[in-house]
């Protein structure tokens, strides 16, 4: 709607319009009689055309702010043809743990913190512990596993989660849900294929640092014993809009590996990908390893896992760090597990 059709349709009146009318009812008179009285009885017409303008103004603010939370705010888009379950159920599942599962449908808006929000598109349920420090509530009224609500996951619009200290308050909503502008789903926007060589697959659902080989998860060609594997991964972000791969391949890893992967992508239909090859992929010796440890322990004494791991994952292969990584903790005088 352009600013013209905008004040037409509250109202607006025509500035243009209004200061001819006034020129010709206040200012050509005024030429004629009293200029003192003229200018007073001019001046009040002007006062009243101001104040018509400025309360019609405020209209059109108001207008254009509503409009622009319309825009800004939307409603959940709520996915049901997935099969109707319990809203709530309270299950022991292990001998000291128990705990709420609360069964959704995709396109919820989720609330865990205020940095934290998002639209679920990958889970279909969310289970919560019971540590005693846990309220349950509905729409504001709070409910315990010997009065669990009577809905389904079909009910429900989203989930916020509010933590005062140690303790811990989960409003499942059902009704005056709107999503924050720029919140987006849950679903990875971004997937990385890694390709260290030797026919190995790792995968990261973000855009990975080229030469990183450890921090990926393993991505099996076919499928596993968890029936998984890199297609499947792969297949729950088709819908995503923008949706982009990225393969990075070592100096060490065949063709073969980069066309089994693009294979996987044409399978799928992901057509938005990039491919970078030839990085670099570091072997050390035993002796590199050791010569290493003993640099980083003088400017690093306390051991640290995370921290002297992180410092090889962006050159090195990762088979090579988890096998020859008793070398540091040696010189570390940290016990390796047998």
């Amino acid at each position: 709607m352009t600013i013209e059709e905008l004040d037409k349709k509250i109202g607006m009146p025509d500035v243009d319009t209004e200061w001819a009318k006034f020129r010709k009812e206040v200012i050509v008179p005024s030429q004629k009689a009293n200029h003192h009285f003229a200018l007073w009885q001019g001046w009040r017409k002007v006062a009243a055309i101001f104040l018509a303008v400025m309360c019609l103004s405020g209209i059109a603010i108001a207008s254009v702010i509503f409009v622009q939370k319309q825009i800004e705010e939307k409603e959940p888009v709520i996915d049901k043809s997935i099969d109707t379950k319990p809203l709530v159920e309270y299950r022991k599942v292990s001998k000291h743990r128990s705990g709420y599962i609360v069964h959704v449908c995709p396109g919820i808006y989720v609330q865990l913190a205020d940095d934290k929000q998002y639209i679920e598109e990958e889970f279909q349920y969310y289970y919560f512990v019971d540590f005693g420090n846990l309220t349950m509530t509905v729409d504001g009224v709070p409910f315990d596993k010997e009065s669990l609500p009577t809905l389904t996951n079909k009910d429900l619009l989203g989930i916020r989660r509010i933590t005062h200290g140690d303790s811990i308050t989960i409003n499942l909503l059902t009704k005056d849900v709107t999503i924050p502008q720029g919140v987006i789903g849950n679903l990875p926007r971004t997937h990385t294929i890694l390709l260290p060589g030797g026919g190995k697959a790792l995968m990261l659902n973000r855009k990975g640092v080229a030469g990183d080989w450890v921090h990926g998860s393993i991505a099996p060609w076919e499928k596993d014993q968890f029936d998984y594997c890199m297609a499947d991964e792969l297949s729950k972000c088709k819908k995503v809009p923008n949706h982009k791969v990225y393969i990075y391949a070592s100096t060490e890893t065949e063709q073969s590996d980069i066309d089994r992967a693009l294979s996987i992508l044409a399978d799928l239909g992901i057509k938005k990908y990039e491919v970078v090859k030839d990085l670099p992929i570091v072997h050390w010796t035993d002796a590199q390893f050791r010569q290493w440890a003993q640099e980083h322990k003088e400017k690093h004494p306390d051991y640290d896992y995370n921290y002297l791991f992180d410092e090889l994952a962006t050159t090195h292969n990762g088979d090579d760090l988890h096998e020859k990584w008793h070398i540091v903790k040696e010189v570390y005088g940290v016990k390796t597990k047998k």
